[in-house]
């Protein structure tokens, strides 16, 4: 994965056909590495069709919304890279503000989480530095070293702000202004994905090395586990803890044959990994952001274009025990961009809208 930040992909759509997903079916099966046959048997269709409620709220025209978190004060926070701003919505959907970034440039801003200081934390590309919003919208900024792009955020088990950069991955303490430590990995890794994972210990995906690692907080004891897709290059990209104990991830690969798929990675503890493929046949898909519900469920949308049905917009459900994928498609069908995901406070599931300036919203109750 490069390293521009992710709404540079997101809005180059159409450019990363090489990135593409796609997958005949109506369902998906678990394949796992010890007999690796994409597109394997899938499990019974689910006994009732998953049909879910969506809501959708506009934003002003442009804004590009991308990662998304719930704060500590139960609103959505999400960043705004083209406008250089950070947003703020209620789970009512009403916009409740928008905060200039001051040094930010146009597309710059990456990632965002929620700090052990109830702040809301979030990278920038350039200038390089890692930084905090207040509820009030007031923002301070902490300077990286030149070349050190910050990609994606997480609050450690250490109570840290962790995140990944392009050579390894970076900490810092939320209630200190000193310089954040960084972590070059022993690899050639360029971390993307990142989280607070099994055993106390922080999980990254690495496109770049078509696999996932984890350090410990002290960032030693590397180790990094292959996602063995056969015969192709697996891109993984965001993470999620499963409610299974392992580590899920979305990401793309391509085929030798040209097909294009996108793939949802599982990999324990102990680096047993597995792999299932989407149902839709989509073209330069974008399958990035995942999600773990409150149902125990698995969440990632999924945009891009469909040979047969044109422009798809999807959010795919995953089932743990099986790797089961159920599709719904998003009503306003935003298909040149699905960015971020995450759940809300009240327990639904929460979206942006990269390409159609809107932040989703799928009823779980």
């Amino acid at each position: 994965m490069p390293s521009a930040p992710r709404i540079a992909a997101l809005l180059a759509l159409a450019g990363i056909a090489a990135f593409a997903s796609a997958c005949s079916g109506g369902g998906s099966g678990p394949v796992p590495t010890a007999s690796p046959t994409p597109g394997g048997t899938s499990p019974a269709s689910s006994p009732t069709p998953w049909r879910p409620t969506f809501q959708e709220f506009a934003l002003a025209a442009n804004r590009t919304p991308a990662d998304i978190v719930s704060g500590a004060d139960g609103n959505l926070w999400f960043n705004e890279p083209n406008a250089g701003m950070i947003g703020r919505m209620s789970t009512s959907g009403v916009l409740i503000g928008e905060y200039t970034v001051p040094n930010a440039l146009q597309s710059s801003i990456s990632g965002i989480t929620l700090g052990s200081d109830n702040n809301v934390w979030f990278g920038n590309h350039s200038p390089n530095f890692i930084a905090k919003i207040d509820t009030s919208g007031n923002v301070s900024e902490i300077p990286l070293p030149a070349n050190i792009f910050p990609e994606l955020l997480t609050s450690g088990p250490d109570g840290n702000i962790w995140f990944s950069t392009t050579s390894g991955v970076g900490k810092l303490t939320p209630t200190s202004s000193a310089t954040p430590t960084l972590y070059p990995l022993n690899t050639t890794a360029a971390p993307f994905g990142i989280i607070s994972g099994p055993n106390g210990q922080i999980w990254f995906s690495d496109p770049s090395g078509h696999s996932v690692g984890h350090v410990t907080t002290s960032g030693s004891g590397l180790q990094e586990f292959p996602i063995p897709v056969p015969s192709v290059s697996y891109f993984p990209e965001e993470l999620t803890m499963g409610p299974d104990g392992a580590v899920w991830t979305a990401g793309q690969a391509s085929f030798p044959s040209g097909t294009p798929e996108s793939v949802i990675g599982r990999i324990t503890a102990s680096g047993q990994s597995s792999y299932f493929l989407t149902p839709t046949q989509i073209a330069a898909n974008l399958l990035g952001a995942i999600v773990t519900g409150p149902d125990n469920f698995i969440y990632a949308p999924e945009t891009g274009q469909s040979p047969t049905f044109g422009g798809v917009a999807n959010i795919a459900r995953i089932t743990p025990q099986t790797g089961h994928i159920d599709e719904a498609a998003i009503p306003s069908n935003p298909s040149n961009g699905v960015g971020g995901i995450v759940v809300g406070s009240d327990g639904d599931i929460w979206f942006t809208e990269t390409g159609s300036s809107k932040i989703g919203r799928l009823l779980l109750h």
